[in-house]
């Protein structure tokens, strides 16, 4: 990646980012979105092992990183760095600091989470596996993951985003969303993995595709990826493409009950209860999950998304989160508790008298057994042929 940077500019990273803002209309909101953007990532991965052949493209697995993302960490000034600091949003630490993107204009990397110091939640897990178990289509599926969770991501590390709907905003916001360009790759190969995940669930996903093209033409396997060297069946099976993902296990998440079946939860005739579901800024509830803020209705346009689908999706989402938040017997590997780095900030705020929903010093011990650098990372694995 520095290699890459480092290049005159506009440099290959730049390229990236610019065809992004110019094919922005093309690859959201459409059949295209997912192969669209595995395309991109293979091809980054490509560039990179041009410089290093052993390298693999990782994947940041924020669901597991849901429930306080600022906390995550790919955050940690030996990674990527934090938000941007105050006055001008420019990042000052991690590896990317004092990086200058080249488009729409040279300007300092930036972040501007959505809570300030803290992020608002995404969607957790469960989520993510209820969406694999029940759509029944690819182009379901695909809207499904792109409308909300792939969304709200973006949302939360740059909160302005939201607002830019006029011409030369919209290239302002496709680079607001690449000022966390490297975080953006693994951002996406995670929705990569997710899909490819959902592709195994059955041998019929791995060429399902179907949904409409943004010419308003039925997508087929055939169609060539909008500025790119492929097809949509170039790219379609990451076995072709000589990757597949190794698996994350959340924190503990083996040793946790897991939950009714995730279609069960949302077939639930129990009503959601504010009282159930912490906000989407709580940081003292250990066991519950949080419930995710709306998406704006600037930032559903901007990601080409129907309004009234959306607020479906997420009053189906809030629904299921809090159907699980109410089984006594099950804790979702993305809790709090799970999180040792969160659990030896508690203990340290617990001295002090601070007070939290749940027993902390019952797990206190869980905090030398996992490294913060280990909480969230995953890896693409050349597939064995």
């Amino acid at each position: 990646m520095k290699k890459l940077r480092s290049a005159p500019t506009p440099n290959l990273f730049d390229r990236f980012a610019d065809l992004h803002s110019q094919k922005r209309h093309i690859a959201h909101g459409f059949a295209e979105f997912l192969p669209w953007h595995r395309a991109l990532v293979y091809d980054l991965e490509k560039a990179l092992r041009q410089i290093d052949p052993s390298i693999a493209h990782p994947y940041w697995d924020w669901s597991y990183d849901s429930q306080a993302p600022e906390l995550s960490p790919v955050w940690h000034p030996d990674w990527y760095g934090g938000n941007g600091r105050h006055g001008d949003n420019c990042v000052t630490d991690g590896q990317w600091a004092n990086w200058r993107p080249f488009y729409p204009q040279p300007h300092c990397l930036q972040r501007t989470w959505d809570n300030n110091s803290t992020m608002t939640a995404y969607y957790p897990p469960e989520i993510i596996q209820y969406y694999q178990d029940t759509a029944k289509t690819y182009d379901d599926f695909r809207i499904y993951i792109e409308m909300i969770p792939h969304s709200s991501v973006h949302g939360a590390i740059g909160g302005d985003m939201a607002t830019m709907l006029s011409p030369n905003e919209w290239l302002t916001f496709i680079c607001i969303v690449f000022r966390a360009r490297p975080l953006f790759f693994l951002h996406h190969a995670f929705i990569d993995k997710v899909w490819a995940d959902w592709q195994d669930r059955t041998p019929k996903n791995v060429y399902a595709y179907n949904g409409t093209n943004a010419d308003g033409t039925p997508a087929q396997l055939s169609d060539k990826l909008t500025s790119m060297a492929y097809t949509v069946g170039d790219v379609i099976d990451t076995r072709k493409l000589c990757y597949v993902y190794e698996p994350f296990v959340g924190a503990n998440s083996a040793s946790r009950k897991r939950p009714a079946a995730t279609q069960e939860l949302a077939l639930s005739d129990r009503k959601p209860h504010s009282d159930v579901t912490p906000s989407p800024h709580d940081r003292q509830n250990l066991y519950k999950l949080r419930l995710p803020i709306p998406l704006t209705v600037d930032l559903i346009l901007l990601f080409r998304g129907d309004v009234d689908t959306i607020r479906g999706l997420e009053a189906q989402a809030r629904a299921i989160i809090d159907n699980i938040n109410k089984q006594h017997d099950y804790i979702s590997p993305a809790a709090l508790i799970n999180r040792p780095d969160y659990l030896k900030r508690l203990a340290e705020k617990s001295k002090n008298g601070a007070h939290v929903h749940g027993r902390v010093d019952a797990f206190k011990n869980q905090t030398v057994l996992f490294m913060e650098t280990a909480a969230t990372a995953g890896a693409r694995a050349a597939a064995v042929r």
